[in-house]
């Protein structure tokens, strides 16, 4: 299952954020890593402030960023649901990330989204060989969403 936290506030400030895309976008890098069903993962939308908190409360890092993902892993003991944790993203941020390559926000929040659920999974990019498993599963992910996006 798949929870999106988006408060009211950010859908009139942002009316072009499409929920179902965001979960559609976790659902697929779910899938792509052969995970059941019976996994559990939560979106959140936010502003920068919201996010830079987190980045300094948890990575000591004061400046906003734009997707955080703290995983979780642990299981529901009533229903066995395995709960991987909770991707942030910062629509703000997100905004300030679009280029020639990302050319609308609907892309730029399914790629953080992608970005966040591999978080979850595991996946890093602290170093080349890592980073370059990464991308290349975000690539997958985002082309079987229809989404052409070259990430560096």
């Amino acid at each position: 299952m798949i929870y999106l936290q988006l408060e009211d506030e950010i859908i009139s400030k942002y009316p072009h954020i499409q929920p179902e895309q965001l979960i559609l976008a976790a659902e697929t890098a779910l899938k792509y890593q052969e995970m059941t069903s019976s996994t559990a993962l939560t979106l959140v939308i936010c502003e920068n402030d919201a996010i830079q908190e987190l980045n300094c409360q948890y990575r000591n890092v004061n400046i906003p960023t734009d997707v955080l993902s703290f995983p979780s892993q642990e299981q529901d003991p009533d229903t066995g649901e395995l709960y991987l944790g909770d991707v942030i993203i910062s629509i703000e941020y997100a905004l300030t990330n679009l280029d020639g390559h990302r050319t609308t926000i609907e892309s730029e929040l399914i790629l953080l989204v992608v970005h966040g659920t591999l978080h979850l999974l595991g996946y890093d990019h602290s170093d080349e060989k890592e980073k370059e498993k990464m991308w290349a599963t975000q690539t997958d992910i985002l082309m079987q969403l229809g989404i052409d996006i070259i990430v560096q």
